[in-house]
């Protein structure tokens, strides 16, 4: 009679351990689509745990992180796109409320401390050494491409051109965001901006 009970109660205690398994997979999926604009702060010392060092090219002495699953998946990207004959650099990843402060500018340009997508870890800023991080980059080969293939691999343009007025910034063609494959496609397909497809 003993070993029933033990039996039942390792069944009852793996199946609490694989329902709190999926509540937190599923948790980390809902934070891909997390919300960080001028509207939809986060905290100043909010960092991501599973920060990861990008190992693939970079701007030249620069050390960049990102959270590990966007790492994955632009490592895949990245791969793909050499193999059409096009090389991205990453020039910006992970970025801390400080160095935030750092680098702002104006609210058109660069994000407020506490209100950077970059502060998630779910943000890369690509481009290629011809034009930099510049609205020419959507006019070459490599931007044109990234335009209608990083929903491929779970990114989106997060500031694409002619939605200003829903992102309140400037378009950026290097600005990717990672939500994942699925929301990436829905919001590539309907031409929607993170914000329009969370509405």
């Amino acid at each position: 009679m003993k070993n029933i009970y033990m039996i039942i109660l390792s069944l009852v205690l793996l199946i609490i351990l694989l329902l709190l398994k999926s509540t937190v997979e599923v948790n980390i999926k809902n934070n891909y689509l997390q919300l960080v604009n001028k509207d939809n702060p986060i905290s100043s010392n909010y960092e991501p745990s599973n920060l990861v060092l990008v190992n693939i090219p970079t701007i030249i002495d620069k050390t960049i992180y990102i959270c590990d699953p966007v790492l994955q998946a632009y490592e895949e990207l990245y791969l793909n796109a050499l193999e059409k004959n096009i090389k991205f650099f990453v020039f910006s990843g992970f970025r801390s409320f400080s160095y935030q402060e750092e680098i702002f500018i104006n609210e058109y340009i660069t994000a407020r401390p506490g209100y950077s997508k970059h502060q998630i870890g779910l943000a890369l800023d690509i481009y290629t050494p011809d034009v930099g991080l510049t609205e020419a980059l959507g006019e070459l080969p490599e931007g044109i491409w990234l335009e209608h293939h990083a929903h491929e691999y779970g990114f989106i343009i997060r500031y694409p051109k002619g939605k200003e007025d829903i992102t309140k910034y400037v378009y950026e063609p290097w600005h990717i965001r990672y939500v994942g494959k699925h929301h990436a496609r829905k919001i590539y397909e309907g031409n929607l901006t993170l914000e329009e497809y969370l509405e």
